[in-house]
């Protein structure tokens, strides 16, 4: 139970807008629940008057903290999305770049000489066969005749 004693003690330590800034948030309901079971109690017009004062200084403290941390995760959530949009559109231009012909002033790298040595196959030319007209075969007449028989189509 709140003690009427302290009651003035408790609304000099917080009677600014400074010193309820400089409260922990747990002081902060530390006193605002004090402010709340004095009002409850016997006081004079005048002490129920600054109780209510001072409860919704602290209320409105404890608001302007949680608004503030609020602000901060939601420009933190539209950095990430930022982050995540630019993210997707740089690998969607690398995809679109890696399925393109490489440019033609693209240099590629001759590959390193192997130092195994590699046969070399020693060039001995191959002997050309000329015909002479003896090798030549000459179609015999049954030949002829088949090549005759072939007909052309009608020209329309």
């Amino acid at each position: 139970m709140a003690d009427p004693a302290q009651f003035w003690q408790k609304v000099t330590e917080i009677d600014s807008h400074e010193k309820v800034r400089a409260l922990k948030l747990r002081n902060l309901r530390e006193y605002q629940r004090y402010f709340v079971e004095v009002q409850y109690q016997d006081l004079a017009p005048a002490d129920k008057t600054a109780a209510l004062l001072h409860l919704t200084r602290l209320q409105q403290e404890i608001d302007r903290r949680s608004h503030a941390r609020t602000q901060w995760i939601a420009a933190a959530s539209a950095l990430l999305a930022l982050v995540g949009i630019l993210m997707g559109q740089f690998q969607r231009k690398t995809r679109t770049q890696s399925t393109t012909a490489l440019p033609s002033h693209t240099y590629i790298g001759i590959p390193a000489a192997s130092t195994t040595p590699v046969p070399q196959s020693t060039a001995t030319p191959e002997p050309t066969i000329v015909p002479t007209p003896s090798m030549t075969p000459t179609p015999t007449a049954t030949e002829h005749r088949r090549g005759s028989k072939r007909r052309s189509r009608p020209k329309r």
